[in-house]
């Protein structure tokens, strides 16, 4: 797989081959993940089955694609890279607050708290991994992270992010179901869509 040599719009190239093994590199936010990291991305169609009872066969309907998901593991070891690290997860870290989509980002108005007002931060970060890239996974929101566990050698501390697409929002609509003529034709003693109730 060819893999681009800069990230976009930073000149910063994506990974220096002296370094070790691509993928174990990943970029957040415009910046190199500290440490060590595994990524498997996992993508999925939203696929409904209608079904009835008894019956051996399905009327697929084929309803999109969901946002593609993953666990970022990232693997430290000296206290430089858990420094890095804190700094990295103060600013990719979920915050209560009110978050919107704009102009191609997801922001969190951040709930104010006393002695801290609130304040607009992104809820949405760019993320480069040779997987995800594959996967068509270019942006990301941090739905929630496990701190500082213990690695997987002697003296490494592990983080986890549990980490989603971010995809472009979309209106929802909603409301009440009204009656009409055309929902109600055929029901008996039905209110033919007058908005009376039948006698």
């Amino acid at each position: 797989m060819a893999l681009p040599p800069f990230l976009e719009g930073s000149g910063r190239e994506y990974f220096n081959p002296g370094l070790g093994s691509v993928w174990d590199v990943a970029f957040l936010d415009g910046q190199q993940v500290p440490g060590i990291v595994k990524c498997v991305p996992k993508t999925a169609r939203k696929v409904d089955e209608a079904n009835g009872p008894g019956l051996d066969a399905a009327t697929l309907r084929l309803q999109g694609v969901s946002a593609g998901t993953f666990s970022l593991v990232i693997v430290v070891w000296t206290q430089v890279q858990i420094d890095a690290l804190d700094q990295l997860l103060a600013r990719v870290a979920p915050v209560a607050g009110r978050t919107v989509y704009a102009q191609g980002k997801y922001t969190t108005t951040t709930t104010p708290t006393p002695g801290n007002p609130s304040q607009k931060r992104p809820a949405s970060f760019t993320f480069y991994h040779p997987a995800a890239f594959a996967a068509g996974i270019l942006s990301i929101i941090v739905e929630e992270i496990e701190w500082f566990g213990d690695g997987p050698v002697a003296q490494s501390k592990q983080v986890t992010l549990g980490c989603k697409q971010a995809l472009p929002s979309k209106k929802v609509i909603s409301g009440t179901p009204q009656l009409n003529a055309a929902n109600v034709a055929g029901v008996a003693d039905s209110p033919k869509g007058s908005g009376k109730a039948a006698p």
